[in-house]
């Protein structure tokens, strides 16, 4: 069988199913590209999660400072690895990002087209 060992930098989350997902997230629309500049403000610690392929990725959040407010924005996999070169305080542009509406909120998701620089 499976076993699962959690030490003192494991995580537990609850992820939502698909179906409960569904059912819940009726405003979800096609993702559209925009591009954001601000300060970041914070850095979350990354974490891995497993797909369902069995192989694992990387996924961190933080929080831009831009001009029309703040933004929680998701780094997933390589962009996270390209996020390192950045700390909290440091002012970026980030073109080709994905956002979308979900319950009623903007999200907003960096993924392997996005481009992270200085402005």
């Amino acid at each position: 069988g499976l076993e699962i060992h959690f030490g003192k930098w494991s995580s537990i989350e609850h992820v939502v199913s698909p179906i409960e997902s569904k059912d819940r997230n009726n405003d979800v629309g096609k993702p559209s590209s925009i591009n954001l500049q601000g300060t970041i403000q914070d850095i979350e610690a990354t974490q891995v999660f497993f797909k369902d392929d069995r192989s694992y990725g990387f996924v961190t959040t933080i929080a831009l400072l831009c001009s029309d407010g703040p933004k929680k924005v998701t780094f997933w996999d390589d962009q996270v690895k390209l996020l390192q070169e950045f700390k909290k305080g440091d002012r970026i542009r980030i073109n080709n990002v994905d956002s979308l509406k979900k319950d009623g909120n903007m999200e907003y998701h960096v993924n392997g087209r996005a481009v992270i620089q200085k402005p």
